[in-house]
């Protein structure tokens, strides 16, 4: 919850919980914020520091569970708050470093001995503001200015999804520079922007694999991303190798195949806001590059144009993932959505087009099932003005459905879309083979009333039809504030119905892809 609520807002998430045992329950949390660089701050209890030396029930030190340890093995600071008077400071401290780039989370342990004593606690009326990391040198700005000006074929690819679109937008303008995404990323850029190119990677669009992938560029900048698996297209090595390369605020990148590197520090806006300043001028001295790069994008743009499932065509009965997608699309698009791990990560970010930046939101960098729930709680609760739906699977629903009481007791009216094939479909997809098939089923379950007896509402979708008037009443109740709780729509979808064909293509590495030459 503390995670979709820092994605959502932009704001720091904060989540509470007891030590020792009860604090293991946050590993999962703790690595999907650390992944995917949320500003998220965790607050765990522990006994009295006077008796850290006699085995206290629950010992969060070395003798017990050593919270500060592992947990600070997962975020970006742990600390232990040994007397009231400094809680305050360590907690607007917490709160810098949360929001210092790279994001990323945050632990703060307050003992119970503390705890008391917090009524004697002044609290400012006035809190400062987290301060971004230092400014890059002014030195690499010239650097990149220097490359961007010789390049004749350059693309980008952005993962920053907080960055303001209008700034993206005016990147790609001055420079005549087409722009990809990550899945995260995604809705960044209008789909009818001249200069949009979707999604690259995992459920990536064919006209981003071919602009990203051609052996024309020569220069690839990257905006807030670090090159893992998912978000390099399974490492590629054309997507580096040979060409040069300017960073913002990315992580983990391999430059000993790039012919030229330059690394921007600190946060990525201030970076490509300096870009952008500074450029215009850069932009004024190559006109006939300028052209043909314009014409190169308007080709890949009519050779592979974007394309969705129709909701009205083939039967009205036969629901499938994508023409479900489809037919959300027809019915409210200015919606949250917020996808989980396998097939409704996989459908959604294919064929799913915010209209809107940060209104998509993703387990983006470690695929963590179950995750959708809880996040979409907090999504709705940092912008309860729009209907938040979430997309799962049945496989996510089996790791952390008890989420739904927390939606219940709280009425937070979202609308949870259960994709049911009655097993890991991706799974028996990937690998296929009769044995993983039998281990990826699960034994059938009454979702409808497992959910109902949570007191959520619910409904078993027969058709398109009726999933579209579902939904339809659901939105019409949102707007009008009639909504009290979540309504869960169960519907069965084919069990092939996982990934298109080919859809899960890798390069084959089974070591070190950057033996493989990325």
């Amino acid at each position: 919850m503390a995670d979709g609520f820092a994605k959502a807002s932009g704001r720091l998430g904060v989540c509470l919980s007891i030590g020792n045992v009860g604090a293991t329950n946050l590993a999962t949390a703790l690595l999907i914020a650390k992944s995917d660089r949320s500003p998220v701050l965790f607050v765990t209890g522990a006994p009295p520091l006077a008796l850290s030396n006699y085995l206290p029930f629950q010992d969060i030190g070395p003798s017990g569970s050593n919270d500060r340890e592992w947990i600070g093995s997962l975020v970006k600071s742990s600390v232990l708050v040994k007397h009231p008077d400094e809680l305050l400071e360590r907690l607007i401290e917490a709160e810098k470093i949360a929001y210092q780039y790279p994001k990323g989370p945050v632990h703060i342990i307050i003992p119970s001995c503390v705890q008391t004593g917090l009524s004697e606690i002044e609290v400012p009326t006035k809190i400062p503001d987290p301060i971004d990391d230092v400014f890059h040198h002014a030195g690499t700005i010239d650097q990149a200015l220097r490359l961007l000006s010789k390049s004749k074929r350059a693309v980008a690819l952005v993962g920053e999804r907080t960055l303001p679109t209008e700034l993206v937008e005016h990147f790609a303008e001055t420079f005549a520079i087409p722009v990809a995404t990550t899945l995260e990323a995604k809705g960044l850029l209008a789909k009818d922007n001249p200069m949009c190119l979707g999604s690259f990677g995992f459920a990536g669009m064919p006209l981003a694999k071919e602009a990203l992938l051609n052996e024309e560029i020569d220069l690839l900048i990257l905006i807030g991303i670090s090159l893992g698996e998912r978000n390099s297209h399974n490492w590629d090595p054309r997507l580096i190798k040979g060409r040069s390369i300017i960073s913002l605020g990315s992580l983990e990148l391999p430059s000993r195949q790039s012919e030229s590197f330059v690394q921007i520090g600190g946060a990525c806006i201030k970076s490509l806001t300096a870009i952008n300043t500074r450029g215009a001028k850069i932009s004024q001295k190559d006109p006939d590059s300028m052209a043909s790069n314009q014409a190169w994008i308007r080709d890949l743009r009519n050779k592979y144009s974007f394309a969705w499932p129709s909701l009205s065509s083939g039967s009205s009965t036969r629901i499938t993932t994508d023409r479900l997608i489809a037919g959300l699309e027809d019915i409210n698009r200015d919606i949250n959505l917020v996808v989980d791990a396998g097939g409704a990560r996989f459908y959604s970010g294919l064929y799913w087009w915010p209209i809107r930046a940060q209104s998509f939101f993703l387990p983006n960098a470690s695929g963590a099932m179950g995750w959708s729930l809880g996040a979409g709680a907090g999504v709705y609760l940092a912008n309860p003005e729009k209907p938040t739906v979430v997309l799962i699977g049945d496989g996510s629903l089996w790791m952390f459905g008890n989420e739904l009481a927390t939606l219940v007791k709280y009425q937070i009216p979202l609308l949870v879309v259960l994709l049911n094939n009655s097993g890991y479909g991706t799974v028996s997809k990937r690998y296929n083979g009769e044995e993983v098939t039998n281990l990826a089923q699960t034994p059938e379950i009454n979702w409808c009333a497992y959910a109902g007896s949570m007191g959520c509402e619910v409904q078993r979708i027969e058709s398109l039809d009726h999933f579209k008037r579902s939904a339809d009443a659901y939105f019409e109740n949102f707007t009008q504030g009639n909504s009290s709780g979540p309504l869960l729509l169960e519907i069965i979808t084919p069990s092939e119905n996982v990934f298109p064909s080919g859809a899960l293509t890798t390069n084959g590495y089974q070591e070190d892809p950057f033996k493989n030459g990325f």
